[in-house]
């Protein structure tokens, strides 16, 4: 950096082509318009997503993008849908989603790349995906499809489950026990008297009054 020049440094860009086919670009031009200071034309790579392999997604550390391999099927789904050879599909999709995704998953937690939550919250993106992309097909429920998935989340994230669930319920808990304590607190009683009926801490019940004075 120069006494009248500061340098910002990016990131390399890449556009991830989610789904693409032969006529798609390796690269893209972006034109980044700066008003009265002109255009500049600013090329960028992009990233055939499902051109890669999920042993090349681990080792590039793409983690994140792990449940969108599902589209992998999706335009052979939807030409067997229009065949009426779409139950032919449920194996594969199965092998898709339990030796592939949720695989990688476990063994980039394993690795140490992702902590379990993550993991859970991952897995429960690829279900939520599956039920977006091929929910509605009968002949995936019929062949259990779904069962399969979901009874492999409740095996391996059942504990981030339990813990999802009883976090939620204790926020819930919390929401009532203010809400008790705004009401009696608007009655008359004393920080302390509401701490004892809602076994919130005084501290908190003062920060409540304070909340509730008028200015």
């Amino acid at each position: 950096m120069g006494k009248d020049k500061i340098t910002l440094k990016f990131p390399q860009p890449k556009i991830i082509l989610l789904e693409h086919n032969s006529n798609s670009p390796n690269e893209i031009v972006l034109e980044l318009d700066f008003g009265l200071r002109g255009k500049i034309d600013f090329t960028v790579p992009t990233v055939k997503f499902l051109e890669y392999s999920i042993d090349e997604l681990n080792a590039q550390r793409m983690v994140i993008l792990l449940p969108l391999y599902l589209l992998k099927l999706r335009r052979g789904i939807e030409k067997a849908i229009n065949q009426g050879t779409v139950r032919k599909n449920a194996q594969a999709l199965k092998d898709l989603i339990n030796d592939n995704i949720l695989k990688a998953i476990d063994e980039n937690e394993k690795a140490g790349h992702i902590d379990s939550y993550d993991a859970y919250v991952l897995a429960g993106l690829v279900k939520k995906l599956y039920d977006h992309l091929y929910g509605n097909i009968k002949e995936f429920e019929e062949e259990g499809v779904k069962s399969a998935l979901e009874d492999m989340l409740l095996v391996d994230y059942e504990e981030e489950i339990i813990n999802a669930v009883s976090e939620k319920a204790l926020e819930v808990a919390l929401e009532v026990a203010l809400e008790i304590a705004t009401t009696l607190l608007g009655r008359g009683m004393s920080p302390s008297e509401v701490a004892d009926i809602t076994k919130l801490p005084v501290s908190r019940i003062e920060k409540l009054q304070l909340q509730l004075v008028p200015v």
